[in-house]
């Protein structure tokens, strides 16, 4: 997977991998209590865009929300980073849920490495040998 270019207002980055402990911190279980909560999938989404925004391109608003940091309240920070975007950006919602959904899919995907993508795929493999 590519790494996907966001824009949003008048800011546009190709994002950046995510490090593994931030790409687990603003994972959504699919399975989990959270993974029809609208809410929470717009701020997780904001918090993986921050985390996979590149350091030298301008963040699409002022402030810049801080770095995430292993003990953060990434509930918290996640909803503030979602606050400032929404409020400072520009873009109508929908727009903005569609670059936040994308960066939170590209988080999960980036922090996995090479090795783990082909231990997923030769898993996910149908075992030989099965018939009806």
């Amino acid at each position: 997977m590519d790494a996907p270019t966001v824009t949003i207002g008048t800011a546009t980055a190709t994002l950046v991998r995510a490090p593994m402990l931030a790409a687990l911190a603003v994972n959504i279980d699919p399975n989990g209590p959270h993974a029809e909560d609208s809410g929470v999938r717009l701020a997780m989404g904001a918090a993986a865009l921050r985390i996979c925004w590149p350091d030298g391109v301008a963040w699409p608003v002022r402030p810049r929300p801080r770095a995430w940091k292993l003990g953060t309240d990434t509930m918290g920070w996640a909803s503030e980073a979602f606050e400032g975007l929404y409020a400072g950006a520009g873009v109508p919602l929908k727009d903005l849920a569609q670059v936040l959904e994308e960066a939170r899919a590209w988080a999960a995907a980036s922090a996995l490495s090479e090795s783990e993508v082909k231990a997923a795929e030769d898993f996910s493999d149908a075992p030989e040998g099965t018939g009806a």
